[in-house]
C-alpha cells in the first residue's frame, strides 16, 4: 500500500492526470484522489464515522419503532395436556436448570454488566419436568408483582433464579420461581431486597407514599 501511494505521488509530481495515474496503476480514482487530494484522509475518516453512526441510529430506532428492543414472549396455545404446551414447558425447565452452561459465552458477556458476577458456572441441576409441574401447576400469581399467571400458559411467566447466578446462585428447582415476564426482567441480577428498595425508590420518585409492612412481633 506504501509503493502504491509512493507512486501514486510521484506519476502526480509528473504532471500526469487521476485517470492517467489509475490507468498506468491499474488502480480506481478514487485511490488516486485519496492520496493526492488536500484533506481526502480527514474527508474519509469524518464520512466513516458518520455512517457508523447513522448506521447505529438507524438500528436503534427500527428496534424501538418494531418494538424487538424488548422481544415480547410468544403467545402459545393454552392446552392443559397440549403438546405445545408440553414443549415450552420442556424448553423453559431444561434451559434453567442448564443456565450458565450451554449459554456459557452469552452469559459471561451479560455478568460483565452486572454489578457482581459468579466467576464460575453453577452446576447443571438433574430435577424435571415432572417435578416442577408438581410444585408449581397451582401457581396462580407472579410472586415478585402478584399479578395473574396461568401455569399452562407459559408465556405468561418466567422461571426465574430467585437468587442470580451472579450472586452465587444455584439451577436447583428451590432457587426457582414464577415472575410475569416483565417483572422477571426488571428484577434482571438484583436480589429480592434489592429488587423492593428499587420498587421503592421508583413509587417515591412518583410522588407514592410507600409504607413497609409491619414486622410480626412475638
Amino acid at each position: 500500500m506504501k509503493r502504491v501511494k509512493e507512486d501514486i505521488l510521484r506519476l502526480r509530481a509528473e504532471g500526469k492526470s487521476y485517470r492517467a495515474i489509475a490507468k498506468e496503476l491499474n488502480c480506481s480514482k478514487s485511490a488516486v484522489s485519496y492520496h493526492c487530494g488536500k484533506g481526502q484522509k480527514e474527508k474519509a475518516s469524518f464520512r466513516n464515522q458518520k455512517n457508523r453512526a447513522t448506521r447505529s441510529m438507524g438500528k436503534r430506532l427500527y428496534l424501538f419503532k418494531s418494538g424487538n428492543g424488548r422481544a415480547s414472549p410468544k403467545k402459545s396455545k393454552k392446552k392443559k395436556n397440549g403438546s405445545t404446551t408440553k414443549t415450552l414447558l420442556n424448553t423453559r425447565v431444561s434451559h434453567f436448570r442448564r443456565k450458565g452452561h450451554d449459554t456459557i459465552n452469552i452469559s459471561k458477556q451479560r455478568y460483565k454488566k452486572a454489578k457482581r458476577r459468579s466467576t464460575e458456572a453453577p452446576p447443571i441441576a438433574t430435577w424435571t419436568r415432572e417435578q416442577f409441574e408438581e410444585k408449581f401447576k397451582a401457581r396462580k400469581h407472579c410472586y415478585l408483582s402478584g399479578r395473574t399467571i396461568d401455569f399452562y400458559d407459559p408465556s405468561t411467566y418466567s422461571l426465574d433464579h430467585i437468587t442470580p447466578n451472579s450472586l452465587g446462585g444455584t439451577n436447583e428447582l428451590s432457587n426457582c420461581q414464577l415472575a410475569r415476564p416483565e417483572a422477571n426482567q426488571a428484577k434482571g441480577y438484583l436480589t429480592i431486597p434489592e429488587f423492593l428498595a428499587l420498587c421503592q425508590n421508583v413509587l417515591g420518585h412518583h410522588g407514592y407514599m410507600v409504607i413497609p409492612p409491619k414486622e410480626e412481633t412475638s
